[in-house]
């Protein structure tokens, strides 16, 4: 209480630089620590390992029930400091973060990332409605090792952004076309995890702003997409990125 916002809720970014096994490890929880000590209450991870798809050795594994020791360990020594923990759902489609073109990535469309130029696999509606029941069984399990929500990451370009955007959705089944479609992946996985994981559990959803592309998403579309993600309900909050 009396301490400034700024310095009581911090998304951790390069937070899991030293993950190297997917497992939890003493730096990590060491970095949040340390956040938790300087006045930090409420700390999101960077994209953790929650579906099948996005396992990788940096991200902490969370999908297939892992982890639990470790992430019951994290949950518990950062709530010791006052500090609630929220595991990041992501992935990122057809971007790639390390130069060049992405191999085996996955997307809503077979268009090329205006980046790297990698072209995903155009996932199936079936695969779509897999990836939203990894990810919602990956925050249950989250819930399960403590943890006090998830904050699902749907700007910077990366899978969610790409259902989103006009620009790179161009799908005719019911998670494409227009914006009820276009947000149905959002929604279809809010409602999921409110199934699983209950109404004691934190659902943040981070949206594009303005993301500066042509036929993409500028303001008066962040608006109606956010209007169309709250609708239901179940999102604890809402933020924006640039």
């Amino acid at each position: 209480a009396g301490k400034p916002l700024r310095n009581r809720l911090v998304h951790a970014s390069m937070s899991l630089r030293y993950v190297s096994d997917a497992k939890v490890n003493d730096e990590t929880i060491t970095y949040y620590r340390n956040r938790a000590r300087g006045g930090v209450s409420m700390a999101i991870t960077e994209p953790m390992g929650t579906t099948r798809w996005n396992i990788a050795p940096r991200r902490i594994q969370v999908f297939g029930k892992a982890n639990e020791d470790g992430l019951k360990r994290f949950a518990d020594e950062i709530g010791n400091e006052g500090c609630l923990m929220i595991g990041q759902l992501q992935d990122s489609g057809r971007g790639n973060h390390e130069g060049g073109r992405r191999a085996n990535s996955i997307g809503p469309s077979p268009l090329p990332d205006d980046l790297s130029w990698t072209v995903p696999h155009a996932m199936t509606t079936e695969e779509v409605e897999t990836m939203i029941a990894d990810f919602a069984e990956s925050a249950a399990w989250l819930k399960h090792c403590g943890w006090g929500g998830v904050e699902i990451s749907a700007g910077h370009g990366h899978i969610f952004h790409q259902f989103l955007s006009a620009h790179s959705n161009i799908r005719e089944d019911k998670f494409g076309g227009d914006i009820e479609g276009r947000t149905r992946i959002v929604r279809d996985l809010m409602s999921a995890i409110r199934d699983l994981a209950g109404d004691d559990f934190i659902i943040g959803v981070k949206l594009p702003g303005e993301d500066g592309v042509p036929g993409s998403i500028d303001l008066a579309e962040a608006k109606r997409i956010s209007e169309q993600v709250a609708a239901n309900g179940n999102a604890s909050y809402v933020t924006y990125c640039w």
